[in-house]
């Protein structure tokens, strides 16, 4: 049986503080996630998740998100789901890839949607170690004579 999955993923993007759309990021820029759906037919409980994994295919961070505001907790064919928010940017340079996944019933075991590679961009700054940039207060002090 083909056809559409239950939701798919129409758009997603990346952009900076004023909302205009980005391939690549400053580290330590503003970073805002965008993403559009479109259900396809009833899928209650629906959760987003997006994880963001570097170029060796390590995974640095993610979120997951159900929908927000006075609403039913389910969504009907045709209904479309606009996500954004600000993301912390601490990541160190190199290039990153966005997955996505979609639960139903806020239940990871219940997969509507799996999309390996939904977005790439490039982070750009200094060079730091590992594949985020901490802050830190470390002092070195000489002991004794």
């Amino acid at each position: 049986m083909g056809g559409l999955a239950d939701i798919t993923l129409t758009d997603v993007w990346l952009e900076d503080g004023e909302g205009k759309r980005i391939t690549n990021v400053e580290t330590g820029s503003e970073l805002r996630l965008g993403a559009e759906f479109e259900a396809h037919r009833p899928v209650e409980g629906p959760s987003f998740g997006f994880a963001f994994t570097n170029a060796d295919g390590v995974e640095v961070t993610g979120f997951g998100v159900g929908l927000s505001g006075d609403v039913p907790d389910c969504l009907e064919p045709g209904q479309r789901v606009r996500l954004s928010g600000a993301i912390e940017n601490r990541l160190a340079p190199g290039r990153y890839v966005v997955k996505c996944w979609i639960h139903r019933e806020h239940n990871f075991a219940n997969l509507v949607l799996h999309s390996p590679q939904v977005l790439d961009f490039v982070v750009y700054g200094e060079a730091t170690a590992g594949v985020v940039s901490l802050e830190h207060e470390v002092t070195a002090r000489v002991e004794g004579s």
